[in-house]
């Protein structure tokens, strides 16, 4: 008998205190607010009474608080923030919180584009060179035969024709027009080749490296045709060979002017 009134007390003390305790709550009514990114559905938790809720798509909320509790706001995108309830939040009609967006910071990353160390020697080994994709590689008709230029076509309508005697390409012949047409070809394959120098070297080399200003460039490539090893080295496609050519020619031509 003592032993069930001692209980039955325990239990009507416990009541009352949990009673009182529910009588200090107070429903906090609140908005999170933040410069960017979505309000909605942004956690606000009591820790101390243990329960909690989320906010609407205005980021408003409303909550039942006590004086000393703890609130916990948080959400993915913003950084968590901890308020402990004092007398300044009870009788307000609306709280505002400010929220601040959670930007992930790396430590220590280097950017390797194409996995590549930064080291010639060891990327060199390490690279596989691709095929060069054209026409034939795809398997494309016709795409080895040669497409000649416009004089190279006169040149093959001037030296052709039909009949016993073909009377077109001997007219070309005495009339001179043959060999005219066969200069003309000679002179397109050299300004094809000077196309393609000053192409691949721009003006880093005749510039910086050969002392040869820009507007002299062409000058300079007609000197060096002169010089009966240029299209023997030009043909080699040996670049140190071709670029040593061009340093001896150009130390003539500026000794020239």
């Amino acid at each position: 008998m003592r032993r069930f009134f001692s209980v039955f007390i325990g239990l009507t003390l416990i009541s009352g205190l949990y009673a009182q305790r529910g009588s200090d709550l107070k429903s906090l009514k609140g908005v999170v607010t933040a410069e960017s990114g979505d309000l909605e559905s942004i956690t606000i938790q009591n820790l101390t009474q243990k329960f909690a809720t989320v906010t609407d798509k205005q980021g408003r909320f409303s909550i039942d608080v006590a004086l000393g509790d703890t609130l916990l706001i948080s959400a993915l995108s913003f950084r968590a923030k901890k308020l402990v309830i004092d007398q300044t939040f009870i009788g307000v009609s609306e709280v505002s919180i400010p929220l601040q967006e959670r930007v992930n910071e790396l430590e220590g990353v280097t950017l390797r584009p194409f996995g590549l160390t930064g080291s010639i020697v060891a990327d060199l080994d390490s690279l596989s060179p691709q095929p060069v994709t054209d026409a034939q590689s795809l398997g494309l008709p016709n795409a080895g035969i040669y497409i000649p230029t416009k004089n190279e076509r006169m040149l093959y309508e001037a030296t052709s024709g039909g009949g016993f005697i073909p009377l077109n390409p001997l007219l070309n012949a005495l009339t001179g027009r043959t060999k005219e047409l066969k200069n003309r070809i000679r002179l397109d394959r050299k300004n094809k080749q000077l196309e393609l120098i000053i192409e691949r070297y721009e003006g880093w080399l005749f510039q910086d490296h050969l002392g040869i200003e820009l507007a002299a460039v062409n000058r300079f490539l007609f000197f060096c045709e002169a010089d009966p090893l240029y299209i023997s080295t030009l043909e080699t496609k040996d670049e140190f060979a071709f670029y040593e050519f061009l340093k001896r020619k150009a130390n003539e031509f500026k000794s020239l002017e």
